[in-house]
């Protein structure tokens, strides 16, 4: 098994790629604290966790602020022990809607959630155990939409292209330390928040949702979304030691641009 024996924390971990991911380590060996805000996700996960014979934590938090973050990576440390990967794949889209009608406290959320949770996350798991015991890894969320633009989804793509440059920018601070740092950039995932989307972004833009669906699938030269866990199994192989590499961004989305339906946007104004 990869990661026998190794202590992880998941942020957002109790749900769709989250909970993918924090069994797919599970079933590598790896003890699992899981944290977020819905306890009884978090708790369901945590017991599919533990039938595997691992050990496994449920820790409700809210990754956006400091002093909860610090108690949670202090909880996971007391049930677990040092912590020897981090992660970070917390994160939220926002409304759907042009730039112009975006409210600032739906900015101020997304920002908050996609990229303030990685930093504080980042921060207080490699003062605690990575940098002083000179060894960890650490895989952020990132996504298509930060490499190529979002219509519609401004500041989400905005946070994703944060979480991209957090990555790039870490892996060099923390090189010097044994310290690997790399995303995951998973494209359009089958699933409802998928097709909530792609329903909202419909009505805005006036098509319908089968419309907008052949649209986003038209991204990908396969012509199809992927499924959670083949997200799972990337974060897998990035947080091994069989990832020699570091400050990578690393694609799940069948070849998929990022772009966003971009062509129906006209459509809408």
């Amino acid at each position: 098994m990869k990661l026998q024996g190794k202590n992880v924390i998941v942020t957002g971990g109790g749900k769709n790629i989250g909970r993918a991911i924090s069994l797919d380590l599970a079933r590598e060996g790896a003890n699992v604290a899981i944290t977020a805000r819905d306890e009884k996700a978090l708790k369901s996960t945590e017991s599919e966790i533990k039938a595997m014979g691992r050990k496994a934590l449920a820790i409700v938090c809210n990754v956006k602020v400091e002093t909860e973050v610090e108690r949670m990576v202090e909880t996971a440390m007391k049930g677990l022990g040092d912590i020897d990967i981090l992660i970070n794949n917390v994160g939220i889209s926002g409304p759907k809607c042009y730039l112009w009608e975006l409210a600032i406290e739906d900015w101020n959320d997304i920002i908050d959630s996609n990229v303030r949770s990685h930093y504080l996350c980042m921060k207080h798991v490699l003062k605690r155990c990575m940098v002083p015991r000179r060894r960890g890894r650490i895989v952020n969320t990132a996504g298509t939409a930060g490499q190529g633009g979002y219509p519609l989804m401004a500041a989400y793509a905005v946070s994703k292209w944060g979480v991209i440059a957090l990555t790039k920018t870490l892996a060099k601070e923390v090189g010097q330390y044994n310290i690997f740092v790399n995303a995951v950039v998973p494209g359009a995932i089958d699933g409802e928040r998928i097709h909530r989307s792609i329903r909202q972004r419909a009505e805005i833009l006036k098509i319908t949702p089968e419309e907008e669906e052949k649209a986003y699938k038209e991204l990908s030269p396969m012509r199809k979304f992927n499924e959670a866990e083949d997200v799972a199994r990337v974060v897998t192989f990035l947080a091994s030691d069989d990832y020699v590499d570091t400050g990578q961004t690393v694609n799940v989305s069948y070849g998929s641009s990022g772009l966003g339906s971009y062509h129906n946007c006209h459509q809408g104004g």
